[in-house]
């Protein structure tokens, strides 16, 4: 008795708390601080604490009746949707919903008008969650997040408005369900998600179901043959699969190990799950060619013919490493690519972005999205973030901000160039490297535009010095630009900008001044035209003209010809301009723009005109196969080009070095001037670009460079006027080479040009040019390695002009390596009977021997056939300088001169057509009083005459 006493005294009191609850909510009591989701209403509002409503709740919970439990599984529902957290809000709310049902009429008429709580609103309460709880689902998307939201939100039968969240939410559950199962590579785990959903997917998606059990079939025989497969559904003839009517012709494809019958299959039965299978196995069968081939065409054509092959995890990993090493984005475009979408390749997608991502400014985010189709969520998300950090660059006032944000972009780097720029033009440097020492924690450590800018702004300054050529060139009216210097640096070619652009050309005085500029005749058309390279003979100029390259020839009398398109596949974009033609005339290295294999986009900033800034340009390559026929041209790729302006490329006459403007390699600002050096054959391989240093660079555009064959001098554009900058320092300086200048003349000294002058190696035979003297003077420049062993031969046979040499590796005492040798030639009729003499130019002995050199067997090789082809006699002549014993200079000569004959007999010339004759010291040529003098008179003649 006592108990049941105590208990009546203890709801009496809980009871009385509810009434003095009530009755202070409907005065002053003020609303707690959690009523954001619209919990104005009791219970929830009638307490001022969280912690104490939440107590009082679970309380009532422990210890009140059911109606007191109605009463707080209302409260708890709003506490707990007020928090975040819809799981445990449901559970209250939807079980609130069934205990008011199940009241006697007084206790719910006691919640209605002492706790205000009434059905309809219990009601509204969980329909508001289960909307909570349907919109976190959608946020997310996943399979998952539908799945929490069907299975741990039942569906309240009693509460219609939220039906349509169920249906939509169980066609979202089975759509990402048969994503999900698209993906699954593991048969078991695949089979324990259809024995799960398969009710749900027989209903949403049946067809989806069909090719899911495909799939998991097709697993489940990875090892086993397809002959088996009627054995399989005899024992599961529950199979979905069991009684389709492909079956058999499937069996038949699928055993033929036949690609072609495979997909033709497909094609065929494209309604049966089947299909699917022949397909995959048509790809397994396809796939390793493609691979091996390793061609991104090839594998971009098979991923759109096997969009959802199992081999889609290999093409995503190859599509990403494509995009990392060679940043061809433009390639996986939608307008390159129709219907190419991102959603079955995660890595592809992020390689993509974070492609896009670099370039820092919500133009490339904007690029990123309008240019591709099916991204996911999170990248979406995250383009959201980074447009955010982007806008930041319009703000003067955030600068310092976004370079900490945006430092791994190309747009946080460009703003630490701003940031700089005053003092680099006022020659701070110092300071200047403080700043970006300040800075550089923001950066990733393996930044080489950092490291690059630091060790520019670092180094010592050289003693480069610069002046603007003279009145003769540059004029007060109009502008000067583009210029292209001669390999003997002689010839000065330019761009006069008139009316239009037109081609000049100043030669230099003897005493060094550059003669008056006049218009190159023949090239004085109304096109606008521009010198961009000449080749190592001076008789052929790469044109630029109206952003096409052209060649033109020189014609005697020294006009130009009209001038041919380089090729369709050099011209092949809308703008071609700054080029260069190597020294042998082989190979064109030249900028363009808007090609899609560019390295990055086309543009590297909003679009602001053309006026080439916001262009990407990159530096192409073609190779000439013919006169008129040249390779299709190839990016020069990674190492050179970035997704920004890569411009005015110089291939010095070394062959080996090449200069080029870029601003995406660090650098001062603007374009830059680079060097770097070709490592292979290939032309497809350099070495890592190097700045050349501040004194040659400024904050802006700095381009148009041409160096000096001997590498001292470099020529460029500034202000519309043309300078030159002398000494470069040694790290601008290019590899050193041998020139040979001269001219070409016949017996009675007249110009020499229709003949050919092969330049090759003299040990190899290898020829690395073939050139032409000039039409009217006969004149010829030859540029060679200064580290190789190389000879100039003139030859034409159609003339009978005798085939001559000039050694070109073999320096002067002074070791000067600019030297002139004219070449005199000498035809069959010029020999007369009392005979002509010639100095072997490239018959080498050892020191004090008589032992003949290697790199002396062509020349003798070419006399050989000289005299056996013509008939004549010959007589070898030995000479020394007069240092040393006169008896034992002449022994030398002697022996020398029996060498050489002893060679050409080897040949299988006459013995009795060559006679050999030492005679020392006698017949000097040269000073011996000087060393060069002394060099000419060691020496061995050969004259040459008829019978």
């Amino acid at each position: 008795m006592n108990k049941l006493i105590c208990s009546l005294a203890l709801v009496g009191a809980f009871s009385l708390f509810l009434s003095k609850i009530a009755a202070q909510s409907s005065t002053d009591s003020p609303s707690v601080k959690i009523t954001g989701k619209g919990f104005a209403n009791p219970p929830l509002s009638t307490f001022s604490d969280e912690s104490a409503a939440r107590t009082a709740f679970e309380k009532s919970l422990h210890d009140g009746n059911d109606g007191d439990k109605t009463w707080a599984n209302v409260g708890l529902a709003q506490y707990w949707l007020a928090q975040d957290s819809l799981e445990r809000a449901f559970v209250h709310a939807d079980t609130a919903a069934k205990m008011f049902t199940e009241l006697n009429d007084k206790r719910q008429e006691k919640l209605q008008s002492q706790q205000k709580v009434t059905l309809p609103k219990i009601r509204n309460l969980v329909a508001q969650i289960v909307e909570s709880a349907y919109e976190q689902a959608k946020s997310e998307g996943d399979f998952v997040a539908w799945d929490v939201f069907l299975t741990h939100f039942p569906k309240p039968v009693y509460v219609s408005s939220v039906n349509k969240f169920y249906t939509e939410g169980s066609k979202n559950r089975a759509d990402q369900l048969c994503f999900r199962l698209k993906k699954l590579d593991d048969a078991d785990a695949l089979l324990a998600l259809l024995q799960r959903y398969e009710a749900d997917l027989r209903r949403q998606n049946p067809d989806c179901r069909k090719a899911a059990f495909a799939r998991q079939l097709a697993m489940s025989f990875r090892g086993r043959s397809w002959r088996e497969l009627d054995a399989f559904f005899k024992q599961n003839p529950k199979h979905p699969l069991h009684l389709d009517a492909a079956r058999k012709p499937f069996v038949e494809a699928i055993l033929s190990s036949d690609a072609g019958k495979m997909r033709m299959f497909a094609m065929q039965n494209a309604e049966s799950p089947f299909a699917a299978i022949a397909l995959d196995s048509a790809a397994f069968y396809a796939f390793a060619d493609v691979r091996r081939r390793g061609n991104f065409l090839d594998m971009m054509r098979f991923y759109r013919q096997f969009p959802a092959s199992s081999r889609t995890a290999e093409i995503d990993a190859y599509f990403s490493d494509f995009i990392e090493k060679t940043s061809q984005v433009l390639l996986f475009r939608r307008e390159n690519q129709p219907n190419f979408g991102l959603q079955n390749l995660p890595k592809t997608e992020i390689a993509l972005y974070n492609f896009y991502k670099n370039y820092g400014t919500t133009w490339a985010i904007d690029q990123f999205l309008d240019n591709h189709e099916g991204i996911s969520n999170d990248i979406k998300a995250a383009a959201e973030r980074d447009r955010a950090v982007f806008k930041l660059a319009d703000d003067a006032a955030q600068t310092d901000i976004f370079i900490q944000k945006a430092a791994t972009t190309a747009a946080g780097f460009k703003a630490l160039q701003g940031l700089i720029s005053d003092d680099i033009k006022t020659k701070r440097f110092e300071k200047a490297a403080a700043t970006v020492h300040r800075y550089a924690t923001f950066f990733p450590k393996e930044d080489k535009r950092l490291t690059s800018l630091l060790e520019i702004l670092e180094r010592p300054l050289s003693n480069v010095t610069t002046e603007k050529l003279s009145s003769a060139i540059n004029s007060t009216d109009f502008a000067e630009y583009s210029p292209v210097i001669s390999m003997d640096n002689r010839t000065l070619y330019f761009c006069r900008r008139t009316s239009q652009e037109d081609v000049y050309v100043s030669r230099r005085n003897a005493d060094g001044s550059w003669a008056a500029a006049e218009i190159c005749k023949g090239l004085d058309s109304p096109s606008n035209e521009a010198p961009m390279g000449i080749s190592a003979d001076g008789t052929r100029l790469l044109l630029f003209r109206e952003g096409k390259l052209f060649f033109t020839e020189k014609n005697k009398g020294g006009s130009w010809s009209a001038g041919k398109s380089v090729s369709p596949n050099v011209n092949a974009s809308v703008w071609q301009a700054e080029s260069s033609l190597s020294a042998d005339g082989r190979v064109l290295v030249f900028e363009s723009r808007r090609r899609d294999d560019v390295i990055g986009l086309k543009e590297s900033s909003a679009p602001t005109g053309v006026d080439y800034k916001s262009e990407n340009i990159d530096l192409y390559i073609s190779f000439r196969i013919s006169d008129s026929t040249w390779s299709p041209a190839l990016n020069l790729g990674t190492t050179l080009n970035t997704p920004f302006r890569e411009r005015s490329p110089f291939l010095h006459p070394d062959g080996r070095t090449l200069y080029f403007c870029s601003e995406g390699h660090g650098g001062l600002g603007g374009l830059d001037l680079f060097k770097t050096t070709r490592l292979d054959s290939t032309w497809l391989n350099w070495s890592t670009p190097v700045h050349v240093g501040k004194e040659l660079n400024t904050t802006g555009d700095d381009w148009g460079f041409k160096i000096s064959t001997n590498g001292r001098y470099a020529y460029y554009s500034s202000n519309n006027d043309i300078w030159l900058a002398t000494p470069l320092p040694d790290i601008a300086r290019p590899l050193p080479t041998r020139v040979v200048t001269g001219r070409l003349v016949d017996f009675n000294d007249k110009a020499v040009t229709d003949v050919r002058i092969i330049v090759r190696n003299k040990i190899k035979g290898d020829t690395l040019t073939i050139l032409r003297p000039d039409p009217t003077t006969g004149e010829y420049a030859v540029v060679v390695p200064a580290d190789g062993d190389y000879e100039a031969v003139v030859v034409n046979r159609k003339t009978d002009y005798l085939p001559m040499s000039v050694n070109l590796t073999t320096p002067s005492v002074s070791g000067d390596l600019e030297t002139k040798d004219d070449i005199k030639l000498i035809k069959k009729d010029d020999v007369s009977g009392k005979g002509v003499s010639f100095t072997f130019r490239n018959l080498n002995f050892a020191f004090g021997k008589a032992d003949i050199q290697a790199e002396s067997f062509s020349e003798l090789d070419r006399w050989a056939e000289v005299l056996q082809g013509y008939k004549f006699k010959a007589r070898i002549e030995g000479h020394t300088d007069n240092v040393g014993d006169d008896e034992r200079n002449l022994q030398l000569s002697q022996r020398r001169a029996e060498a050489a004959r002893a060679y050409l007999i080897g040949k299988n010339c006459n013995p009795n057509d060559i006679e050999a004759v030492g005679l020392g010291k006698r017949q000097p040529i040269g000073d011996n009083k000087t060393e060069d003098g002394r060099a000419m008179n060691r020496r061995v003649e050969i004259q040459i005459r008829k019978e």
